[in-house]
């Protein structure tokens, strides 16, 4: 309450808030292409294909780190720009000022490979903007040539359809002892941030795990703002520096779908996902969320377990978006990127009810890439307004919010779900629950509650539900194998007859997404058939020869 009313005060002034964005700043390049059909041609390789770019369109943009800071700095608050903008990360030294430019989108439209000169300068170092600044943690006096990472995303048209075709990161690479020369280098490289102006009020964390975050930056970061409010975002599940930020003023955790899941893929999230299927959050994304809610006792908790779904936590509530949202529909636009920085924003500017803010940042997010998606469909394609974040300088009541599915949003009290998981794996397993209108208690036996696992399948014995997660995590590891790893894996079921030995295995691959092949080994009564099962197999798998499957073998 403080903090927001000091910066409404600072831009009734007509000062702007100093905020810090600290990360991976990465430059995207979206390249369209089509197939070219000229016959002269000579070296093409498998595919040969020609730009559908116009010359005035915009082809790159700030991803990452870049894409927090660009939302942030397009922001509006009536009619001012509410933040200045300061940006750590790691670049190439002479990119310093570009990178500040590109922080405004119209400064790509027409910067197309159409032309090799752009106009821009090549000897920048300078970076101060308008009292914001971009530090470089590779100074010179620190002897790592680090490069601007770039990634070039190719997307194909065939037809009416459209594929990400290929991805190339053009990266510079660095060993280990050049990141440790970074990690040791902080307080050179950034000897002279603490005069910032405007001095630095809030600080945001997007970290892509490309090495620019570390524990001593953090550690540094800390020391050198001891007040300033933390807004933090990682890939990685559990990053090796959460440990080091201040929990008393981390205002927003939010874990993007990578890391939401690789907790599944570990085994943390035991269940198929963070939600379950009833739009319920799950046993144990619960036990994860108070772990992080113990932690940082002041900050909201928001996990995107996929696309647009939801699950956040403020101190005694939970919100869910549990159905399909535009990030389902447009797969190649960077809704986390977008999401973050959004829902920060209304933080800072607004002592509005968190179920608002979460309302407004999803609403922006999905008209924000409903714009973004006709980047690869318009061959002119350029920023528009309405990528541009509009925050009211009144706080929108509650019937005010039109938020993009404001009506799929569920509300509940965090206690209750608790207390309800614990009766369900508990005595009989019957729950109490009370009716919202009425108020009247019932007791239910809640059958979907043992299916979270594998759905459709039930396991309530705690044995029986060890053997199950067992069987998960196995088939989720031959969805995303280590390069190293052996791509099959085998398991040997044994139990009484007509127990759901097949029904399991049926359940288990339409949680996987996986084909599952089923062959009944006492039928084979000759060396032929045995020969036309592994025909069988050949073939499916040339069909798709990147996807596993579950091959069930049954007496």
């Amino acid at each position: 309450m403080a903090q927001e009313s000091t910066d409404i005060n600072a831009l009734k002034s007509s000062q702007h808030i100093g905020v810090l964005v600290v990360g991976d700043w990465l430059v995207d390049e979206h390249w369209v292409v089509g197939k070219h059909r000229a016959t002269s041609s000579s070296r093409t390789g498998h595919a040969h294909s020609r730009a559908l770019h116009r010359d005035t369109c915009s082809v790159r943009s700030l991803c990452g780190a870049g894409q927090v800071a660009t939302i942030l700095h397009q922001a509006k608050y009536g009619p001012q720009s509410p933040f200045q903008i300061h940006g750590v990360g790691i670049w190439h030294p002479g990119d310093g000022v570009i990178l500040q430019e590109m922080l405004s989108p119209e400064f790509n439209i027409g910067r197309t490979p159409h032309h090799l000169q752009n106009g821009e300068a090549d000897d920048h170092t300078d970076t101060a903007t308008e009292g914001g600044r971009l530090w470089s943690l590779t100074p010179s006096e620190l002897g790592v040539a680090a490069g601007t990472t770039r990634i070039i995303r190719i997307y194909r048209h065939d037809g009416d359809k459209i594929d990400l075709s290929q991805r190339i990161d053009w990266e510079l690479p660095l060993s280990e002892s050049q990141f440790a020369k970074i990690r040791n280098g902080v307080n050179t490289a950034l000897r002279d941030i603490k005069g910032s102006i405007p001095p630095v009020q809030h600080i945001f964390v997007k970290d892509l795990q490309k090495g620019a975050v570390s524990p001593e930056l953090i550690r540094f970061l800390k020391c050198t703002f001891p007040d300033a409010a933390w807004y933090v975002s990682s890939k990685a599940w559990r990053p090796n520096w959460l440990s080091d930020l201040p929990r008393e003023l981390v205002k927003l955790l939010l874990i993007p779908q990578l890391a939401a899941q690789r907790a599944i893929d570990t085994g943390e999230i035991s269940s198929s996902s963070w939600i379950t299927t009833g739009g319920v959050p799950s046993r144990d994304a619960m036990n994860v969320i108070n772990a992080f809610a113990d932690q940082f006792k002041s900050g909201k908790i928001v996990v995107l377990p996929e696309g647009m779904r939801i699950l956040a936590r403020d101190s005694s509530n939970a919100y869910v978006l549990p159905t399909a949202g535009v990030a389902d529909r447009l797969p190649f636009t960077p809704m986390a990127s977008v999401f973050f920085p959004t829902l920060g924003a209304y933080m800072m500017m607004h002592n509005q009810e968190f179920p608002q803010a979460l309302e407004n940042a999803v609403s922006f997010t999905a008209t924000w890439e409903e714009s973004e998606a006709q980047r690869i469909r318009t061959d002119n394609w350029i920023p528009t307004p309405a990528q541009v974040l509009s925050i009211p300088d009144t706080n929108p009541g509650a019937e005010s919010v039109a938020g993009a599915g404001a009506t799929q949003w569920r509300r509940f009290d965090w206690q209750e779900l608790e207390s309800e998981w614990e009766q369900a794996f508990s005595g009989i397993g019957v729950v109490i629950v009370q009716d919202s209108k009425s108020g009247k208690e019932s007791r239910e036996f809640q059958l979907w509650r043992a299916m979270t696992d594998i759905d459709r399948y039930v396991t309530c014995l705690p044995s029986k539900r060890r053997h199950v997660l067992t069987l998960l995590r196995e088939g989720r590891s031959l969805q995303h194998p280590d390069p190293d790893e052996r791509r099959g894996k085998s398991v040997f079921l044994v139990d009484s007859p007509g127990s759901g030995k097949s029904f399991m295995v049926n359940c288990l691959a339409a949680t996987l997404d996986l084909p599952c092949l089923k062959f009944n080994i006492t039928a084979f009564s000759k060396r032929e058939d045995l020969i036309e099962c592994f025909r069988t197999l050949s073939a499916a798998q040339g069909q798709e020869p990147n996807k596993p499957k579950i091959v069930s073998l049954t007496r």
